[in-house]
């Protein structure tokens, strides 16, 4: 979280502290009693969270290292959301485990899913529990969900199009961002974007509400987009995940109902 760093570095010149922590925890509990490294790609629900590229080559190389699992949980970012059909491909690593929902069916039916390499399912196998796993796995008509939602998503080129769009959007966020006094950051991969929502840029100092104001104001005018709260980092982030199917004149409109309410808020408050 290179905006609010924990250990007060400036991103390039920290060296990725935040990483050679987690590499000296595994170290001081020991490789052996450690299984794997669970990491959110981009943490989604903490506000369009994203790390520096190199990080996650970073936890690749920990875990490669020391013999350990890593696991990338995209059930927010999987399917097409950040330019790539995952992000892992976004930021180019290769995990061991994957964690997937949500976009694997489009919420038209509940299902998730754990994908693996050859060496963790041989693994199963070995263990006898390789063919099923819970009373609801396997079911067919959300597998059948899956399938069609996949073939549509490879079909209609959705991933590229969210990095398309996503550019687009970061780039103009970050315009409405520099003209503002009350916005501290825009960042974002794909159409998984966030902007920090500050009293004073110098300080950081997050308002909650200015935030809820800025939400409920934008709503009014057709606008709705998520609000996060970091109360361990006293964070408050407008968070937009629109369709992937989203087009350059929909972005232009919804970028122009959340300047307009940004400055609404703030003269009113």
């Amino acid at each position: 979280y290179c905006y609010r760093c924990d250990f007060g570095q400036h991103y390039p010149d920290c060296g990725l502290e935040c990483a050679r922590i987690i590499e000296n925890a595994i170290i001081y509990e020991h490789p052996s009693t450690v299984a794997a490294v669970i990491a959110e790609p981009i943490i989604g629900g903490g506000g369009a969270i994203v790390p520096p590229d190199e990080y996650l080559h970073e936890l690749r190389r920990i875990c490669t290292k020391y013999d350990l699992q890593l696991i990338i949980d995209e059930v927010i970012t999987g399917f097409g959301r950040t330019g790539r059909m995952f992000a892992y491909q976004t930021f180019g690593i290769t995990p061991d485990l994957l964690t997937v929902a949500k976009g694997i069916a489009s919420t038209y039916i509940a299902l998730s899913a754990v994908l693996t390499n050859d060496t963790v399912a041989r693994g199963l196998e070995d263990y006898g529990r390789g063919e099923s796993f819970s009373t609801y796995g396997n079911h067919p008509l959300a597998c059948a969900a899956a399938v069609a939602n996949i073939k549509a998503i490879l079909e209609r080129k959705l991933p590229e199009n969210a990095a398309r769009m996503g550019e687009y959007c970061l780039k103009a966020l970050k315009d409405v961002v520099g003209d503002s006094p009350v916005l501290g950051e825009a960042r974002g991969k794909g159409l998984l974007l966030g902007v920090e929502i500050v009293k004073n840029k110098d300080t950081k100092e997050a308002d909650l509400e200015l935030g809820k104001r800025i939400v409920r104001m934008s709503l009014d005018k057709g606008l709705f987009f998520g609000l996060s709260r970091l109360r361990v980092k006293n964070a408050v982030i407008a968070v937009f995940s629109p369709p992937l199917t989203i087009s350059r004149e929909e972005i232009d409109k919804a970028l122009e109902i959340f300047q307009s309410a940004v400055k609404e808020a703030s003269i009113s408050l």
